[in-house]
Formats: C-alpha cells, sequence, structure tokens
C-alpha cells in the first residue's frame, strides 16, 4: 500500500467556522519554498488552496 512521500509535518494553529465549511491557519515545521497565493499544499493527502500566506503560515477553505 502507497502510504504518500512526507516532505514535512506541520501544525493546525487555529480552525473556525466560514460559511458551510472551516478555515483552517496551519503552520509548516519547515520554509515554503517560493509559496504563492492559491498554490495547492497537501495535507494527510488532501489538496488544500493556500491563502493569506505569511511566513510559514497559511490560511485554507475546508468544506
Amino acid at each position: 500500500m502507497f502510504t504518500g512521500i512526507i516532505e514535512g509535518l506541520g501544525t493546525v494553529i487555529e480552525k473556525r467556522p466560514s460559511g458551510g465549511g472551516m478555515v483552517f491557519c496551519l503552520e509548516a515545521g519547515f520554509d515554503l519554498i517560493d509559496p504563492e497565493e492559491g498554490e495547492s499544499i497537501a495535507v494527510n493527502g488532501a489538496c488544500l488552496t493556500a491563502r493569506d500566506i505569511k511566513g510559514r503560515r497559511f490560511l485554507a477553505d475546508v468544506s
């Protein structure tokens, strides 16, 4: 069974309701290399669209 390639670990800093879903604030345990708004970052196998990127932290909408 393929379990994925883990390049680093991160932490859920905050989660809050938003519309019909949630907004997560995530912090990578490593420097993000040239991150851009709208890029996908895999989290536990789910691709999340990064927004409001500040250093190692970013927000992602989850529904």
